[in-house]
Formats: C-alpha cells, structure tokens, sequence
C-alpha cells in the first residue's frame, strides 16, 4: 500500500483529470489498516463477521514540484504549519526560499488589495484639492486618527506588523492623540468653581482673556493672538483674585496640561523609561522636578508620565513571573515637586489638585556656583544646607511677556543654574506664534552659545575685553546637547535673520497637540458642538551634563535591511528581529530629520518639509517607486514625526519671514537694539504715558495734515489766478487784432466805394 502510494505521488496525471486539480483542492491522509486495528486488542471479538468496508477516497497529488508550485500560488509568502512534507518543504525553500510567516489553526490571510490605489483621473484630483483646501491640517488629523490600532497590526492576525520599526521609534505625540484632564483634576476643579456663578466665571473669563475665543490666553495661538505678548493670567504674577484664580484653573489649566504632557512625552521617547523612574544603568530618575509658569500643570502632566511607565513596568513584571503586580511605588518613586506660584489664591486652590507639593511665591536666585559647574566636580560651598538642584525643570510661558532682551538672559541664568549637571533637563514651552517660536529660538541660541561645548563655529563665546583693556578669557561650558525637538545644533535655519516683529513671519516652528475640553471650559468657550481643541505651541529641551553625540557605543547606522520578520516558533505571532538594542536605536533618533509640517499626501507621493541635521530647511519627496514600505510609513507620518526612511527628491525650501518695508498695520512697538539694528523686543504698550504721547503725536499729525492741505489749497487758487490772467490777456489780444482787421476792411471798402463814384462821375 505505501508502494502504490508513493507510485500513485509521482504519476504523470492526463489532460482529463488536470482541471480536477485546482488551488482549493482538500487533503487527506491514506490509512493502511481498517479503523478495527486501532481498538483495544483486549476487546471481545464482534459476534458477526466483520463487514468489509469500501475502500477509502484516494486524492491524487500532483508531482512534487507541481505540488510546491500550487501550494505557493495559493498562500504566497505564508504558509500553513504541517502542511508540506519535511522533502517538499525542503523543495519549497530551495525555490521561494523561507516563508515569511508560519500560520496556525484558525488563522486567515487579509490581503491588502486597496493599499496602492490606481491613478485618479483629473475631475477626482480637483475635487481631492477642493477637500484639502477647505479641511485644515488638524481635521486631517481627526480624520486619519481612526488609523491609529491599523498602523502595527493587520485584523485577524495577531501582531503582524506593517509599520518599520525605524519608523515606529520615530512617532511624534500621545497615543491616543487626544488628551484629556484625569478624572481626579477635572472632578477637584469643578468642586472649586461651584461656589461661582456659572454666568459670573463666563463674562470673567471673556474680560480677561480677550472674548470667547480666550485669545489672550497663554494656549490661543491662532490668527488672532499672532501678535499678543501680553498674558493676563501669570502665576508669577501675585497680583490675582479669587475669581481670576477660578478663571484660570477652568480655561487656562487644560491647555497647559496638554502641552506639558505632549512635550515630555516625546522626551520620554527620546531618553527611554529608565530616564522616568531610574534603571540598572548611569540613569537614576527623575527625584526633583521644578515647575515655573503653568501654576502646576506641568506636574499634573509628569505624574502622569510617571503612572503610565509603573504600569507599563508592572505589565512586564506580570508577563515575566507568576507572582502577580508588585505593590505600587508611593507618590511617583520618591518624587518631590515643587511649583512656583505667586499669587495666594492661585496657590490655595491648586493645592487642592496637586498632593505632597510644595509651593513656593518666586524662582529661586540665581546660583552663580552652579551656573558653569563642571559635571563630577563638586563646587558647593555651603555643606551644611546645599542649594536644591533640579533633575526636570519645566517652565511655560516665562520668555514671552518679558520685552528687554538681558531680562530674557537673567531668565534663563536663573534656570539653568538651578538644573542639575548631571543629566539634568530643562524644558521651555510658549505659544505657538511668531514671537513665541522666536522667544524660543533665541533662548535656544543663548544656552547654545553660552553653556553647551563644541556646538559649532556659530556659538563659539568670544574673548571679552575689560574696561581697563584686558582681555577675560572664554567662558568655560560643560557638556550637554538638545533632545528634542531639534535634532542639530546649529544655527535655526528659521531664525538665521534674527528677531522680527512677527507680523510678517509666515514659516515658524511649532507643534499642534488636541485635548479635550471639560464641561466647564465648555461653557466658558461657547462650543456646544465640539468638544475638542487644537492647541499649537513651540518648546526645546536641553540636556545638561549629556551629550548623546559623544556616546560611541550606542551610534549605529541602520538601514531597512537590517530589520527582518521571522515567525515565532510554536506560537502564532511574529517578531522583529533586528542587531540593534532600544538604546542604540533612540540615539540614532536623535540624528534624523523631523517633519515641521504637516505633509502634503497627494496621490502617489508625499510631500514632506522637514528639518536636517545640518541644519537646512528642505522640502523632501516621497513617490510610490521608492518602495513599498517608505510609501505606506510616509502615508501615515504625522506633523512632529522624526523620518528615517530618507526621500527621493530633497530640495531646499523658501523660508517667508516677512520684510522690514512691509508696514505693520498692529499697535504693537518695535524696540530696535542700538548695536545691530535689529529688532530687540516688540512689545504693546498700553501704559498712560504712551497714550498721551500717542495722543499728542496724533494731534500733531492732524496739525501737519491740515496746513498741508491748507498750502496745497492756496497753491491751487494761486494756479488759477495766473490761468485766469493768462486768459483774459489772450481775450484782450484777440479784441485788438479783430480791431485792426475791421478797421482795414472798412478803410478798404471805402475807396472802393469813392473809386466807383469817380467812374460814374465820368
């Protein structure tokens, strides 16, 4: 029987029976013994003569080769677990080499036949066009947002994997990419505007912050605020009411929350987990943290950052030990917060929402020991009770409403000198308008240039000369590098003009973060219909003591190929296999171009503008020819992203940033720096003095305008005169030559008439 078999396998088949055979055809094993055989051999034997049965179907194989060949038409690169022989899975190999994926019981192939769309003809391209102007980059956002679980993993198949995983590590923003209040704030807060008439806390918050669109608010950053620097709601101010506190908890804390929480997250992706609660290695977690300028939203936002990595963790743990969760750590592994709030009653009511906090009335002095500390090198004098040194300080909103520009300077001195040398990192945050990315990108080139080592020829301190006319030798700056969002350390290719007056800057680098708005700040705002908004804001983190350039262990350079996905063995899912650990690959994130922008899809390409390493401005394009896998990771890149799949056009990008002939139609004032003649600070004036002087200037204007007019006027009348002198003298003129020319016609007429008397006479 297995003689005829193995015969049977290897039979030529006729013409007839070929179409017989086709991709759906069914399996089955041929047994040599009758079912009986398998019984229990101590089992009686049957009282009646066992009846014979029928001979069992034969399902005729093709030969081997054509065997193989069907089995891949069929299942293409995936191929079902037990299905071929150890002799034609060999065959298999040797042909198509090995499968991508070995499939399980119960497993189905989804194909994605609609992933590359055929080419749309003229009338769908308009109309796309006509969609894409009308719908803003943020309802782009809401409309791909539904994508987000499609991005890793195929339906029906347990994590199948689509996305590279250079792309993956790469990914800007939370997930999911709206932010909300916890529970817990949102329910405090209401508990402390209840005493407040809902119609009061209204017409507050639209006095102070400029309407209902709250366009004075530290988070609007649309048309409207481009050229506001005032913020009437400071923590740092002390000078705030109770109803102004209510006003600011209820409209202007969720903004600041979702921008806090945006930034660290992308900083939690660039430093890794153990940076958040400390680990094995030289990371020893984040113990201090200093909030400035958010009234403590920004720790809100870490001790969220701080439960999602011990949750995550205790996922691990789980997964690894049958012992169950650990206990959960105690007030975030030992943190101690601390927020700068002036104001008293801002103070009482947001201690309500932050425990175990202190609070403190204004920012520490400046710490001149601590301002260039060399990292291992302890310089602190008083042993007894050392100055508090920060592992996190977060400031929002503290360069903006500051005008002279050495004030911004004693700003940062006093930030950075209370930052920890050893791996201490300080966040800044501002409105995502002109003067606020310039605020930011003049800080930027400020600790560049004064603190950070080796960070080019552009911000290399110069030798100072003293009043006596010696020369002070060069500031001496520690190590230290920015993590995000810049991924060089060069000048800012959107600042490389300098400071402006913001109302011509067309092209400034900011990022968009949604939240959701509570039911109060619903209310305030007027939008019944949707509870969603988009904030846009401008941040750079800088690292002290670290610099990610210098660590040759982790700097790799990976490319696509060296990532593979290979089925996992007894088990229904797949893995991505790559030589490189998470460290290596975060450092090689922090040397890719990020996407300032958000992309422009079109069909069969993606336009991309993003920000080089080195530096530049350039306008990147992705087209279908260049690969499968760049084509759908570039459909799905998103504003913020870092690209590490590079481009098959790179192109240098116009940068707008407005003319100084180009007059500004705003009440904001241009203060021009003596030295360079460039714009030092603009700010909107609004003191008594500057409307009396404006006033009086305005008087003048009025005076010099009228006694033009009134000389133009006398100008004219004097024109006419000589115009109506000039005419009457040609009038004049005409009445004489008409004279002479009747007295000559008369005289000529008269001896006419006396030289025909004469004749008749005769």
């Amino acid at each position: 029987m297995l003689a005829t078999r193995r015969t049977l396998r290897y039979l030529r088949l006729p013409k007839q029976l070929s179409p017989l055979l086709n991709s759906q055809f069914q399996f089955c094993h041929l047994h040599t013994t009758f079912p009986t055989r398998s019984k229990d051999p101590s089992a009686p034997p049957p009282s009646s003569p066992p009846t014979l049965l029928a001979p069992p179907t034969i399902v005729i194989k093709p030969p081997i080769e054509e065997y193989v060949r069907q089995i891949r038409e069929q299942y293409g690169n995936y191929l079902p677990a037990g299905l071929l022989e150890e002799n034609e899975y060999k065959l298999y190999e040797r042909y198509y080499g090995r499968p991508t994926r070995l499939l399980q019981t119960g497993e189905t192939i989804v194909r994605e036949d609609n992933l590359f769309p055929p080419p749309e003809t003229p009338a769908v391209e308009a109309l796309y066009a006509q969609v894409a102007r009308r719908l803003s980059p943020h309802e782009w956002a809401q409309k791909e947002e539904e994508d987000d679980l499609d991005d890793h993993f195929v339906t029906g198949s347990p994590r199948l994997f689509h996305t590279h995983p250079l792309t993956s590590v790469s990914r800007f923003g939370t997930f999911p990419s709206t932010i909300a209040l916890p529970r817990k704030v949102e329910g405090e807060t209401e508990t402390l505007i209840v005493d407040v008439a809902p119609q009061q806390l209204v017409d507050s918050a639209h006095n102070t912050l400029g309407g209902p669109h709250l366009q004075f608010s530290p988070i609007y950053s649309h048309k409207r605020s481009k050229r506001a620097l005032d913020i009437p709601l400071n923590p740092t101010n002390p000078h705030m009411s109770n109803i102004d506190a209510d006003v600011y908890l209820s409209a202007v804390m969720p903004g600041l929350y979702a921008q806090c929480l945006s930034s660290l997250t992308e900083l939690r992706r660039r430093l890794g987990s153990d940076w958040v609660l400390g680990g094995d290695g030289d990371e020893k977690g984040v113990k201090n943290v200093l909030d400035v300028g958010s009234g403590g939203a920004g720790i809100l936002a870490w001790r969220s950052i701080i439960e999602a990595e011990e949750e995550r963790r205790r996922d691990e743990l789980e997964e690894r030990t049958d012992w169950g969760a650990p206990p959960a750590a105690k007030e975030g592994s030992g943190l101690r917060a601390v927020v700068v709030t002036a104001p008293d009653a801002l103070r009482g009511k947001a201690s309500r929402l932050l425990d175990n906090t202190t609070f403190i009335t204004r920012m520490p002095d400046v710490n001149f020991e601590n301002l260039f500390h060399t990292p291992g090198v302890d310089t602190e004098k008083n042993k007894a009770q050392p100055r508090k040194l920060y592992d996190l300080i977060i400031a929002s909103n503290r360069l903006l409403p500051i005008v002279k520009r050495f004030y911004r300077r004693q700003i940062i001195d006093q930030l950075w000198s209370h930052l920890n040398p050893n791996g201490g990192v300080l966040l800044m945050i501002e409105k995502g308008t002109p003067m606020g990315f310039e605020a930011i990108a003049g800080a930027r080139s400020t600790i560049l240039k004064n603190y950070l080592q080796d960070v080019g020829e552009a911000f290399q301190s110069r030798a100072t000369t003293n009043a006596d006319g010696s020369t002070s030798d060069r500031t001496t700056k520690g190590p230290g590098a920015i993590i995000a969002p810049c991924t060089n350390h060069e000048q800012c290719p959107l600042f490389i003009h300098g400071a402006t007056d913001g109302t011509q800057r067309k092209d400034y680098c900011r990022f968009s973060q949604r939240f959701r708005r509570p039911q109060y700040l619903q209310k305030i705002a007027k939008r019944s219909s949707n509870n969603t908004e988009d904030i846009e804001y401008s941040y750079v983190a800088f690292r002290r003591g670290t610099d990610h350039r210098a660590d040759t262990k982790n700097k790799i350079s990976p490319t696509k190929e060296d990532f593979s996905t290979t089925p996992v063995d007894g088990g229904a899912g797949t893995e991505i296999e790559g030589p490189y650990t998470m460290a290596q690959l975060r450092n090689h994130t922090l040397t890719l171009p990020r996407i300032v922008l958000a992309p422009l899809k079109r069909p069969g390409h993606i336009i991309m503008d993003v920000c080089t390493p080195e530096g530049m401005l350039e306008r990147w394009t992705v087209p279908r020819s260049l690969g499968k896998v760049e084509y759908r990771d570039a459909r799905k890149s998103r504003w913020g992203d870092l690209w590490a799949l590079g481009a098959k056009t790179r192109v240098r990008r116009n940068i707008k940033v407005g003319s100084e002939n180009n007059r500004s139609l705003s009440k904001l004032i241009a203060i021009r720096d003596p030295y360079d003649g460039g714009v030092r600070a603009i700010v909107k004036d609004k003191t008594t003095a500057y409307l009396k002087s404006k006033k009086k200037q305005a008087k003048e204007d009025r005076k010099v305008e009228r006694l033009e007019r009134k000389q133009e006027a006398i100008e004219k009348h004097a024109e006419m005169i000589k115009m109506h002198k000039e005419r009457k003298l040609r009038e004049k003129g005409l009445r004489k030559e008409g004279d002479r020319q009747t007295h000559a016609e008369k005289v000529r007429i008269s001896r006419e008439r006396r030289r025909k008397e004469q004749e008749w006479d005769m």
